[in-house]
């Protein structure tokens, strides 16, 4: 996908924004005011607490991009590797409403621009994280929350639809209400900027 084309989706869905412009740096009072950190504004991958796995847009067995977002292990050395690091593993972010949308641009056809969401726009625990283009809607916005302070790249990635975050069930990903006593080493991501 092009970059003009890029910008022709994000034009007519945020008003005109281009590629540039909706990736450009946020100033510090935008950031809170959207609530949450921000995030890196070039090509990023997300490892897990789980290990050194990377979230990954994957199809399922219909062939299916929209149905879910895994986690495999990373085969590549180097994680923040931009040249090394798998297409379907680098992701960007920018904001939009209250929080980040986190695309994609490794899927083509009609979801060449697509990005995390979750399933059906579930409010319900244990909702499937999957990919669907771009919409900006509050399913698809994820605030990022500093997870620990011995940890400071460690974040949460909570959605602004369900104020749930993102968590690591098995290989796959699911949104569960934070529980920064129990599950926090499933919950938390590691936000890697490639170069």
């Amino acid at each position: 996908m092009t970059v003009k084309k890029i910008n022709g989706i994000l034009a007519g869905i945020i008003g005109g924004a281009t590629l540039v412009s909706a990736l450009g740096a946020v100033p510090a009072q935008a950031a809170t005011s959207a609530g949450g950190e921000d995030l890196p504004t070039n090509i990023l991958s997300f490892s897990s607490s789980t290990g050194i796995k990377l979230l990954t847009a994957e199809k399922d067995l219909n062939g299916d991009f929209a149905a879910g977002v895994t986690i495999r292990d990373d085969a590549t050395p180097g994680r923040d590797d931009l040249a090394t690091t798998p297409l379907n593993q680098k992701w960007t972010a920018f904001r939009v409403g209250k929080g980040h949308v986190i695309c994609t641009l490794s899927i083509g056809g009609d979801l060449a621009f697509a990005c995390l969401d979750i399933v059906n726009n579930s409010t319900a625990s244990g909702a499937n994280v999957g990919i669907r283009p771009f919409d900006g809607s509050p399913s698809q916005q994820w605030q990022v929350i500093a997870a620990d302070p011995k940890r400071p790249r460690a974040k949460f990635l909570r959605n602004v639809n369900s104020g749930k975050v993102m968590q690591v069930v098995g290989i796959g990903i699911r949104q569960q209400p934070l529980d920064v006593d129990n599950n926090s080493f499933t919950q938390s991501w590691f936000p890697n900027a490639l170069r």
